[in-house]
């Protein structure tokens, strides 16, 4: 549909057609009074005066009226399927004037948490939950609070219960130091930022500190809305990389790149970390995958549970640093685990998949112990006592497992349910195209 731009201009050309009338008729008078008094008496000088008013008050009209009918046109071309050029123009120019972006919560299949140590993984991300930003031009940077972000509260009860939830860092800090390394990445590039200013703001609705990956996912969000502002392309290999570096590098969380390789990518991947790889390309082997939907994954998660993923790194990168000969085989186990799965899933044989999954939750239990608290170790419990195969899908809070049926999912959130533990069926994300819009 055309946009109707000379209805405005129509209008107030009318509009001066009936003003040369109205002043035709005017003079007329005028000249009808001389002719028959020499001069304009006080009764034509207030017709005068009413018939200029009438005239203001038509062109008024008329403009008003045109501008009515360009702005219907205009909403019409935004909100519907216009085929003009004038359509497309509008339709461009508004979706250049706010970006939206978001990334996904994380759900580890196998080999975690060998990812930070050189191993293998396989991971998805599911559009159950999201991170969303929002970024437009303003003459400051403003970065906006989100509800985690507030410091007033209702009661001391409400406190408690949010530092619970969201820790004592809210998710400003993410974005603070995701625009600095943004900034640092631009530098050592030689990419040039221009001068403009913006409005950050972000939602997530990703359960917070369970090995979601909330984090990693605001700060993704808000990378990918950085580089579209300033019209920066950067692969998703180096996109994780990137993510990664603000966790590690500014605000001195441990993590692996696992969580940024699956939602830099926005598909299902196989990651192999091999350090002589890295050392020489500076990012891993990555694969995108397919996971059939004859596959049935399930997420759970605590609802009365939160902790963070540097209570069990922090103590492995100690291990794996000292080198311990327990920690270092372990990550040859999950990196061998991780290819098994693989070739499981390549040749369809998907039978062999739920062992893999128990064992891989096992030899967390046996190397690290004592960072696996009673409630995750009670959460795979209950999952397994009802057949399904399961292990945590992240650093604690939260597991991935496999599913028969309808009537075993049915149990799965009855015996789970008792326990305060949420199950869904993860809707996994295979389009790098949903990150955007």
């Amino acid at each position: 549909m055309k946009t109707n731009a000379g209805g405005p201009f129509f209008c107030a050309a009318s509009a001066v057609g009936a003003g040369v009338f109205f002043a035709d008729g005017a003079v007329g008078s005028s000249v009808f009074y001389r002719g028959r008094i020499g001069r304009i008496g006080r009764i034509g000088r207030i017709r005068l005066l009413i018939g200029l008013i009438g005239l203001i008050g038509l062109i008024l009209v008329f403009v008003l009226v045109g501008a009515a009918v360009f702005f219907c046109d205009y909403i019409t071309c935004l909100f519907t399927q216009g085929t003009g050029s004038n359509a497309s123009v509008l339709k461009q120019q508004v979706s250049t004037m706010i970006i939206r972006t978001r990334a996904y919560p994380r759900a580890a299949v196998i080999g975690n948490p060998s990812d930070g140590y050189h191993g293998k993984t396989i991971a998805f991300v599911f559009s159950n939950y999201s991170a969303d930003v929002t970024l437009y031009e303003s003459p400051e940077l403003d970065l906006l609070p989100s509800l985690r972000d507030h410091s007033t509260f209702g009661s001391v009860e409400q406190l408690c219960d949010e530092v619970v939830k969201y820790g004592y860092y809210g998710g400003i800090r993410l974005l603070k130091a995701a625009i600095r390394k943004f900034r640092d990445y631009c530098l050592e590039n030689g990419i040039e930022m221009d001068k403009r200013n913006f409005t950050l703001r972000y939602n997530t609705d990703i359960p917070n500190r369970l090995g979601l990956a909330g984090s990693s996912a605001i700060i993704t969000g808000c990378m990918r809305a950085l580089a579209q502002f300033y019209g920066v392309k950067i692969a998703p290999a180096w996109l994780a990389n990137l993510v990664l570096s603000v966790e590690r590098e500014e605000l001195g969380i441990p993590a692996g790149l696992q969580d940024r390789v699956a939602q830099a990518f926005n598909e299902p991947v196989f990651m192999d970390f091999d350090k002589r790889y890295m050392d020489a390309h500076g990012i891993g082997r990555y694969r995108v995958i397919h996971i059939p939907s004859e596959l049935t994954f399930f997420v759970a998660f605590r609802t009365d549970l939160a902790e963070g993923s540097e209570i069990l790194h922090s103590h492995l990168r100690e291990d794996y640093d000292a080198g311990v000969p327990q920690v270092l085989e372990a990550m040859k186990e999950w990196a061998s685990l991780t290819d098994l799965a693989l070739e499981a899933m390549d040749k369809r044989q998907y039978e062999k998949l739920p062992a893999l999954l128990n064992r891989n939750f096992d030899l967390r239990c046996e190397v690290c112990g004592n960072c696996v608290s009673a409630k995750n170790r009670r959460m795979i419990e209950l999952a397994r006592s009802v057949g399904a195969p399961a292990k945590l899908t992240g650093s604690g809070g939260a597991m991935i497992g496999i599913y028969d049926d309808d009537a075993m999912f049915g149990k799965l959130q009855r015996v789970l349910g008792e326990h305060h533990i949420e199950i869904i069926k993860p809707q996994i994300v295979t389009d790098p195209r949903m990150a955007y819009g």
